[in-house]
């Protein structure tokens, strides 16, 4: 493999493990806050919000969309394409016995087309007094966070359009501080299923570069080699510089010292045979 190509690798693998982990847990763990949301955002005073936690309910009117969050993409420093990513509404809290609203913000592409006719239905309704036959009404699931920064500049410039000499203090009792940003538990899914290819692909990876640095490793390493025996060719009618004809070991009589045998003196004793080398070691 060349080293260019592992250098990226090393890179890569680790890093689809980490983001595709990163990404399973994050949406599960949100998936799972959703589920367990039990608040009804209508019929919450502004002390019971929390940061970070999640809140239900059903959206009866959409007062009007008073942002919306744009993303484009530029090349040499002109903008080729745009988007609008998100939508942030007015959203009236009917539980409430004071006229109070909260910002919804949306970028489901099935919920946005929702929230615009049940706002083109409450502007007809505020204007001729005529219900529609059937509300446009839907149910919600989202994320609660602060409304701040920008985002709170343009909710009070909502409310206080056509007056001049109207105040942030006149407004600040209609307005809840905080924003709910609409979750979707099936998109939420597809994230996590994102997440786990690039799991399984960056694990794979990375076992897989793990063995070939292993192997690398090993082959590498110095190992003890037998010392090299020169190789000597066999001389022709070279005679053994050892002859078993000269050992007196081998010239032993066949027929032990017996009494039929009188050149040798009578056995007296028993004798013990043992075995050992040619060398008598």
């Amino acid at each position: 493999m060349p080293e260019w190509l592992k250098s990226r690798l090393i890179f890569f693998f680790p890093a689809c493990l980490i983001m595709g982990l990163i990404f399973v847990f994050m949406g599960n763990g949100d998936n799972a806050a959703a589920r367990k949301a039990e608040l009804d955002f209508n019929y919450m005073r502004e002390t019971q919000f929390d940061e970070g936690s999640y809140v239900k309910g059903r959206v009866y009117e959409v007062m009007g969309e008073f942002a919306y969050e744009e993303t484009y993409k530029t090349t040499f420093g002109i903008k080729t394409s745009e988007r609008i990513s998100s939508h942030f509404y007015v959203v009236p809290m009917i539980g409430s016995e004071t006229p109070y609203y909260v910002a919804v913000e949306i970028a489901h592409k099935d919920i946005i087309p929702k929230a615009e006719k049940l706002m083109e239905q409450t502007w007809a309704y505020h204007n001729t007094g005529v219900e529609p036959a059937i509300w446009g009404e839907f149910d919600i699931v989202g994320k609660v966070r602060p409304l701040e920064g920008e985002l709170l500049d343009y909710m009070y410039e909502w409310f206080m359009d056509g007056d001049p000499t109207a105040t942030r203090a006149e407004y600040s009792q209609y307005i809840c501080p905080y924003i709910i940003k609409y979750h979707s538990i099936e998109s939420t899914n597809d994230l996590v299923i994102i997440g786990l290819i690039g799991a399984i692909i960056g694990g794979i990876g990375t076992a897989v570069l793990v063995i070939l640095f292993l192997k690398e490793r090993n082959g590498g390493a110095v190992r003890a080699t037998l010392p090299t025996v020169p190789y000597a060719p066999p001389v022709e009618n070279a005679q053994s510089a050892y002859n078993p004809d000269d050992d007196p070991r081998f010239n032993m009589p066949v027929n032990p010292p017996s009494a039929d045998n009188p050149e040798t003196p009578p056995k007296t004793e028993e004798e013990e045979t043992t075995i050992s080398d040619r060398w008598g070691d």
